[in-house]
C-alpha cells in the first residue's frame, strides 16, 4: 500500500506542474484572446468611422456637385437674360425712332417727301380707296408702334421673371456657400 501511495503521490506531484501550466496556457490564451477581440473592436470602430466619414465627404461632394450645377445655370439664365434685355433695348430703339418719324411727319407735311424717298414700300398690298398712300404708310407705322409697344412690355414682364427667378437661384447658392465655408 506503501508503494501504491508512493506512486500516487508521484503522479499527483508530477501532475502538478503540467496543470499549473495547463491553467497558465489558458489563462494565457484566454489574455491574449481578450487582446484580439479588443484589437478587432478598436479595428472595427475605425472602419465604421472611416464609413462615416467617406459618407461625409460623399454628400460633401454631393452638394459641391449641387452648387457646380446651380451655378452653371445661374450662368446661363444670366446670359440669357443679357440677351433679352438687349433684345428689349433694339425694339424701344426702333420704337422711338419710328415715333420720332412720325411726330416729323405729322407736325411738318414737306417730311412726307423725304419719308416716302427714304422708305422701302412695304408689300401688303395697295392702300384702302379712302387713305392716300402717305396716309397708309403712317397709319402702318402707327400700327407697328402699337405692336411694338406690345412687345415691348411683354419683353418686359419676361425679363422680370427671369431676374426673379435667377435671384431665387442666387439665394440657394449663396446659402449653401455659407453652409461649406
Amino acid at each position: 500500500m506503501k508503494v501504491v501511495c508512493f506512486i500516487v503521490a508521484t503522479l499527483f506531484s508530477m501532475s502538478q506542474p503540467f496543470t499549473c501550466m495547463a491553467v497558465e496556457r489558458q489563462s494565457g490564451q484566454s489574455s491574449d484572446l481578450a487582446l484580439e477581440v479588443f484589437q478587432m473592436t478598436q479595428s472595427f470602430d475605425e472602419l465604421v468611422n472611416l464609413l462615416k466619414s467617406q459618407k461625409s465627404q460623399g454628400e460633401q461632394e454631393s452638394e459641391l456637385q449641387k452648387l457646380q450645377i446651380a451655378v452653371t445655370y445661374l450662368s446661363f439664365r444670366s446670359r440669357n437674360i443679357e440677351s433679352k434685355r438687349n433684345e428689349l433695348q433694339k425694339k424701344i430703339r426702333i420704337r422711338n425712332s419710328i415715333e420720332e418719324s412720325v411726330a416729323k411727319i405729322k407736325d411738318d407735311p414737306e417730311q412726307w417727301e423725304k419719308f416716302e424717298k427714304s422708305y422701302l414700300p412695304i408689300n401688303r398690298g395697295q392702300p384702302p380707296r379712302d387713305f392716300s398712300l402717305s396716309e397708309y404708310r403712317l397709319k402702318m407705322l402707327e400700327d407697328r408702334l402699337d405692336s411694338l409697344d406690345s412687345e415691348i412690355i411683354a419683353l418686359e414682364t419676361e425679363v422680370q421673371g427671369m431676374v426673379d427667378e435667377l435671384a431665387v437661384y442666387e439665394a440657394y447658392v449663396q446659402k449653401k456657400l455659407n453652409l461649406v465655408n
